[in-house]
């Protein structure tokens, strides 16, 4: 421990000489300058930054990755050039920066987070990720009751549960109640306030109710022509349907018979389960016309499905190892190319 801490010392004086000796010799007429950060045990470069007087030297500020390098391997200053005006140092510092190439960018060893060339020179990001302080009373009295954007200044009338009555917005009425959840019952939220105020003409919903049947914003009101097996037509939405029927919203997008009771809709094709999976229902029907011959001379130009069909399903799936080219001919059946 002493050892390092003699260590640390000699370090810490050979920087203050480094840094007396720049600016010994610094010209005035040029202040700005880039530079360029290496290791100090393998020399090898980790950052290029530009800065006014002694920036290179300094340690603070710096990123927490830029002082877990020199904590670990010691610091070493370049100065690469100096300028008179501030500018030039940008595009000398983004030339650099793309010439090493960045960590970020999986080009390089730099650890720069930006290409470099923007900000000011000695500006300090110190104050970026700190926790906002606490408000200032001018501007939570600005932004209390009206002077908020999001206050709502619609007039409610309020009726409690032992006959009085109030005339105000929720604001006002929380202020002359001295109640919190006024808010609440003027959206719809509660039913009632902690003291038994209510809206007058309004109809109190618990969470469920608000999303269910007329009050979804997805509801169906679409009257539609239901037709049943037995001939019973009904003019009713889907919702209605559901409850007097038990029909599902299911059977009015595929045409499924609603809930298994023959219901379906007028105009629609009525299909079960099966059939829309068999033939042209089904998003895989292949509809290519194939030039089929049989040993015995017979000749057709179908399609598969029609093939089975035709000869009562005799040849199955082998049509499908036919038209894939896995077999020449399948039941003395082929496709002639």
């Amino acid at each position: 421990m002493i050892y390092l801490f003699k260590n640390l010392i000699i370090v810490y004086v050979f920087d203050i000489i480094e840094i007396m000796a720049y600016l010994y010799h610094q010209n005035p007429e040029r202040p700005y300058l880039v530079y360029e950060h290496y290791r100090a045990d393998t020399g090898e470069i980790f950052y290029v930054g530009k800065g006014k007087g002694n920036r290179a030297f300094k340690k603070h500020p710096r990123s927490k990755h830029w002082q877990r390098i020199v904590a670990k391997h010691g610091l070493k200053v370049r100065i690469v050039a100096d300028f008179e005006k501030e500018i030039d140092t940008f595009c000398m510092e983004i030339h650099l920066i793309s010439f090493h190439g960045r960590l970020k960018t999986k080009d390089g060893l730099l650890i720069n987070l930006t290409r470099g060339g923007e900000g000011c020179a000695g500006h300090s990001n110190s104050s970026k990720g700190k926790k906002r302080g606490p408000r200032s009373k001018e501007y939570n009295d600005r932004m209390r009751g009206s002077g908020n954007p999001r206050y709502d200044h619609t007039v409610y009338h309020w009726i409690n549960i032992d006959g009085r009555e109030f005339h105000g917005t929720s604001y006002e009425f929380n202020k002359n109640f001295n109640t919190k959840n006024a808010r609440g019952v003027a959206t719809g939220i509660n039913n009632y306030t902690e003291d038994g105020w209510s809206l007058y003409g309004q109809t109190a919903l618990t969470r469920q109710e608000r999303f269910t049947g007329e009050n979804n914003l997805n509801y169906d009101a679409t009257i539609y022509h239901w037709i049943h097996e037995d001939g019973t037509e009904e003019f009713r939405t889907v919702r209605n349907m559901e409850i007097i029927y038990g029909i599902s919203l299911h059977c009015v997008k595929n045409g499924d018979r609603g809930g298994r009771l023959g219901w379906h809709i007028y105009g629609t094709k009525f299909m079960t389960k099966n059939e829309k999976n068999v033939g042209e229902n089904n998003p895989r029907f292949d509809r290519t016309l194939y030039h089929w011959r049989h040993t015995d001379g017979t000749e057709r130009v179908c399609t598969q499905t029609d093939l089975r069909i035709e000869f009562n399903n005799l040849i199955k799936s082998g049509t499908s190892s036919l038209v894939r080219g896995h077999c020449t001919y399948y039941k003395n059946w082929t496709i002639v190319k």
